[in-house]
């Protein structure tokens, strides 16, 4: 039997640069918030989606399509780390990106890269925030190993969807992209419940024929908590929770995996899948629940959708 283990995706945040090479200046104060410049944010997006379509191609990864919901994310995050001058994975609530997402109802596996520039004119034209958008994105893109997690996000070949999104407030800069990850699909349920709740999680994979049902992980943390300016400046990683408990697909031929249980999800036919998730009554908290599916028999699993339900 397997021995089931997991691995969670960490996006390290972005070394600040200027378009010049040099260090941005980050402002101490946290001054009432000037109103975002507008620009023509579709084109933009269609701008970086060739470029991160060029470089996927170049390393044999499929391309990516935008997606609607990443896309509102990716910019209300962007504008929010714009007026308030920081750059975080965290927003001011205390929110993750597979929060801010999963919790506006979408249902894929998200991976996010943050970027920041000071000293863009308040006045810059569609060309010079086009130039700066593509300038940090291509930054990213050429980190070297081992600091190169924004690379490995941008060119994961698992990645299937994008979220874009750009704002400039004064002279602040910020981008945020959402790469999703979207392998199975989730019949609806609520983002919310109540401590012992349960909730029956039905779904599908999307192509049976390509990826087989693997398991699932669900994460569980405490309610997120606002956050101060001066935590969000404080350049952090970010990664799904460290307490978990693991959901195995059922066995129906009488055996037991090596903790001596016969699984709790039922896989169908054409990947169909079924399980219960409960919320223990002392636990309030969020429950991000993360499918896992896999190529082949021996290929690593991978991430496929997520789920975050809210409790209390």
């Amino acid at each position: 039997m397997h021995r089931w283990r997991f691995v969670t995706l960490i996006v390290l945040t972005l070394a600040l640069q200027s378009l010049g090479g040099g260090q941005l200046a980050r402002a101490q104060k946290a001054a009432a918030p000037p109103a975002g410049a507008s620009f023509d944010s579709a084109a933009l997006q269609r701008e970086l989606l060739v470029l991160i379509n060029e470089q996927r191609a170049r390393v044999g990864a499929p391309p990516v399509a935008l997606d609607d919901l990443a896309n509102r994310v990716a910019e209300a995050h962007a504008l929010d780390m714009a007026q308030y001058n920081y750059i975080s994975h965290w927003n001011r609530d205390g929110w993750l990106p597979y929060l801010r997402y999963g919790l506006r109802g979408g249902t894929d596996y998200v991976a996010e890269n943050v970027s920041m520039l000071s000293g863009l004119s308040p006045r810059a034209t569609f060309a010079e925030v086009k130039a700066a958008a593509l300038r940090l994105h291509q930054m990213m893109h050429d980190e070297t190993p081992p600091n190169d997690g924004h690379r490995r996000t941008i060119l994961n070949p698992e990645h299937t969807h994008v979220g874009l999104g750009v704002a400039v407030v004064g002279r602040e800069f910020r981008m945020a992209q959402e790469f999703l990850s979207r392998y199975a699909r989730f019949d609806p349920l609520p983002t919310k419940a109540r401590p012992t709740e349960r909730l029956t999680v039905t779904g599908q994979l999307l192509n049976a024929d390509e990826v087989s049902f693997y398991g699932a992980s669900v994460y569980h943390e405490p309610l997120p908590q606002p956050m101060t300016l001066d935590q969000l400046r404080q350049p952090r990683a970010y990664a799904l929770p460290e307490k978990s408990r693991l959901l195995k697909p059922r066995l129906a031929d009488g055996s037991q995996y090596l903790d001596g249980t016969t699984g709790e999800i039922e896989v169908g036919s054409r990947g169909r899948f079924k399980f219960e998730l409960t919320f223990p009554k002392h636990e309030p908290g969020v429950y991000t629940t993360v499918i896992f599916v896999r190529r082949g028999t021996t290929d690593s699993p991978f991430p496929a959708a997520s789920l975050s339900v809210w409790v209390e």
